[in-house]
């Protein structure tokens, strides 16, 4: 659908590569057990500094922009990966960085019940599955990252792609069983 309404011809072909990564029908290396991206898919990049520089330039001025930030992300599947691009960023950006702690327990258990579970279930973190609705401007993810069409789903035009692998080369889980008709 966000291919549609680009009316771009390479988001087209884009749509179709998308398609047949989803479907399993990219050939998967036998030493690796990876696939090789298609060089018209997405922009390869070796490291995430590069994949920053892609997904938040000038990000020294736009930080304030809250409508420019909304418009990119990037995806990462480890914790460790999540910290260091979340450092990263944070140094490119003026000011002191400041660190607040949290507690996750209540001093007085009485008081615990002053909060409806509604209210704390609406201030946990993003999830994967509120973040699949979200579509992006500009988009990277780091390897390894298993569903790489839901990944990469994200943006509707090869330009807008930044993929962080190694030659090229991630790996792609399908599960057959869904595929069936």
């Amino acid at each position: 659908m966000h291919v549609q309404m680009l009316q771009d011809s390479s988001a087209e072909t884009f749509s179709k590569q998308l398609l047949d990564i989803g479907n399993g029908k990219v050939a998967v290396h036998e030493n690796t057990g990876c696939i090789k991206l298609p060089t018209d898919f997405c922009t390869i990049i070796n490291s995430q500094n590069t994949l920053i520089d892609h997904i938040y330039p000038d990000v020294q001025t736009q930080y304030k922009n809250l409508e420019w930030l909304a418009e990119r992300a990037i995806l990462a599947a480890k914790n460790v990966d999540v910290n260091q691009l979340n450092s990263k960023i944070q140094y490119l950006l003026p000011g002191d960085l400041v660190s607040y702690k949290t507690v996750d327990a209540v001093c007085d258990a009485n008081k615990a019940v002053n909060y409806a579970i509604e209210f704390l279930n609406s201030i946990v973190a993003i999830t994967i599955e509120r973040w699949i609705s979200g579509y992006f401007a500009s988009f990277g993810y780091t390897m390894p990252f298993p569903r790489t069409y839901v990944a990469c789903s994200r943006v509707g035009k090869p330009s807008s792609l930044f993929v962080l692998a190694r030659d090229g080369l991630i790996k792609n889980i399908v599960h057959p069983i869904v595929l069936r008709d």
